[in-house]
């Protein structure tokens, strides 16, 4: 799938706070509680979850500071929440906020080959959908 779907996808998300995070072999998979737009599928979603699909890299950079964060189970305790995204020459970077004063916030860089997101009961969304939902709810509001 083309980086800039992913992002964009990923852009959609914004304010979902990243949940739950685990690796299931060359894939990972996490949840994004963003209870505004799943509720739109059905009133009782609070998430969507996402697989990355052959992930190569999974990081995240914290700003002002040199270090890389590569542990799932560390980049999940820091409850990142997205801001936006974007593409350079090899990741999706998607710019997150943290809820701790002595970080700010950082960049979660991931290499992907694709994108697959599902609704809470597991039923897999098309990028093209997720931008409807996200339509529907931008016009409502």
């Amino acid at each position: 799938m083309d980086t800039s779907k992913i992002s964009s996808a990923f852009n959609i998300f914004h304010d979902g706070i990243i949940s739950s995070i685990e690796k299931q072999q060359n894939d990972i998979i996490f949840s994004v509680h963003i209870p505004y737009l799943a509720e739109i599928i059905n009133s009782r979603y609070k998430y969507f979850h996402l697989k990355l699909i052959n992930c190569l890299e999974f990081f995240f950079r914290i700003w002002r500071e040199e270090n890389k964060e590569f542990n799932i189970n560390e980049i999940c305790k820091l409850e990142l929440e997205i801001s936006s995204a974007e593409n350079n020459e090899q990741y999706v970077v998607i710019k997150c906020l943290v809820n701790n004063p002595d970080l700010v916030g950082g960049d979660l860089c991931i290499e992907l080959q694709d994108l697959y997101i599902y609704d809470e009961k597991g039923i897999q969304i098309s990028i093209e959908k997720l931008e409807n939902i996200s339509k529907k709810y931008w016009d409502e509001f």
